[in-house]
C-alpha cells in the first residue's frame, strides 16, 4: 500500500502534462451517447511508462505454469488473475484474453487506474466523491489469436457478478475507461458502439438473434471507435458493444479500469484487493 500512495503522489506532481478535466459539453456529449472519447489524456514519457509496465505484466505470462490446454484456463499469480486461451504460435506460449485486477501484482498499474485527474472525471461522471473500484485490466488482442468479444452491456457482466447490482444514483452507477495503448481501429480489433443505446438496459449478452441484429444495424448505427496511444474512453455500463478480432499487424492493448457508485456493487471482484472503496476528490 505505501508503494502504491508513492506512485499516487508521483503521478499528481506531474499531472500538468496530462488532459484537463471533462468540460461541459463534453460530459453532456457523455450522458447523452453513452461514451465520450477523450484525446490524449497520456502524453509523452507518462504514456510510455504506463506501456511500460502494461507490457511487463504481458509478458508475465511467460513464467506461469500454464497447462497448454485448449480451453479457457484461469491463473490466479499474486492476485493478478490470468484468464488464458490455447498455445498458439512459434513461442508456444498461450493467447492472453485479459489480465484481471492487474494492479494486486503489477501497483504501478493500480496507481495509473487511480490518477487524480481520472479520479476527478469518474466523480464528474458519477456525481459521486467515492466509488468503489472494480475493474483493473489489460485487455490485449495480437494479431491472428481471434480474441473478440461479443454484443453486450457492461451492465449484464455487472449483473452477473452481483445479483443484488442497484442503480441507486438512477446514472447507470458505474462507468468503465478504456485507455489505447496502441492505435485502435476496425482492423485492428478495435470497439464498435450504438450511439445512444444506454437510454436503456435490457440484457443483450447471450442472446445471440439480438446480437446479431445489433451488428447489422436494426437498433441504430453502429460506431468503430478510433482512438489514438493515450486517448481514453468512457462507457457509459448500458451501452451496447462490442468488438471483433484484431486483423492487422500490429498489437492492439487497452488499459481498462471501472468504477461503481458506493452502495450500488454488494460482490468481490477477481483479484486481491479489488473492490475497493476509494476517495475520486481528494
Amino acid at each position: 500500500m505505501f508503494r502504491i500512495v508513492f506512485l499516487l503522489a508521483a503521478l499528481s506532481i506531474c499531472q500538468s502534462s496530462f488532459s484537463a478535466a471533462l468540460s461541459e459539453e463534453q460530459l453532456h456529449f457523455y450522458r447523452e451517447n453513452g461514451y465520450l472519447i477523450q484525446q490524449g489524456f497520456f502524453q509523452g514519457a507518462e504514456l510510455d511508462d504506463l506501456e511500460h509496465h502494461v507490457q511487463i505484466a504481458l509478458d508475465n505470462v511467460a513464467v506461469l505454469p500454464f497447462s497448454g490446454k485448449p480451453s479457457e484456463e484461469k491463473l490466479l499469480s499474486e492476485g493478478t488473475l490470468f484468464v488464458l486461451g490455447p498455445v498458439v504460435g512459434p513461442d508456444a506460449l498461450p493467447v492472453i484474453k485479459r489480465v484481471v485486477w492487474a494492479g494486486a501484482k503489477f501497483p504501478e498499474l493500480l496507481a495509473y487506474g487511480r490518477h487524480p485527474q481520472l479520479r476527478k472525471n469518474v466523480a464528474r461522471i458519477l456525481d459521486s466523491p467515492r466509488a468503489s473500484h472494480l475493474i483493473n485490466q489489460i485487455h490485449p488482442k495480437q494479431p491472428g489469436d481471434g480474441v473478440e468479444y461479443d454484443v453486450h452491456r457492461d451492465i449484464d457482466n455487472r449483473r452477473n457478478f452481483d445479483k443484488n447490482w442497484q442503480d441507486i444514483k438512477g446514472n447507470g452507477c458505474f462507468v468503465q475507461t478504456m485507455l489505447a495503448i496502441d492505435p485502435m481501429g476496425e482492423e485492428s480489433g478495435g470497439l464498435y458502439v450504438i450511439p445512444r443505446s444506454h437510454h436503456e438496459c435490457s440484457p443483450v449478452k447471450g442472446n445471440a438473434q439480438l446480437s446479431e441484429e445489433y451488428k447489422q444495424e436494426k437498433y441504430g448505427q453502429k460506431i468503430p471507435v478510433i482512438m489514438r496511444p493515450g486517448d481514453m474512453l468512457y462507457v457509459h455500463p448500458c451501452l451496447v458493444h462490442f468488438s471483433n478480432a484484431n486483423n492487422s499487424h500490429k498489437p492492439r492493448r487497452l488499459f481498462i479500469n471501472g468504477y461503481a457508485c458506493p452502495g450500488a456493487n454488494h460482490e468481490p471482484y477477481p483479484g486481491d484487493d479489488s473492490a475497493e472503496d476509494i476517495a475520486l476528490i481528494d
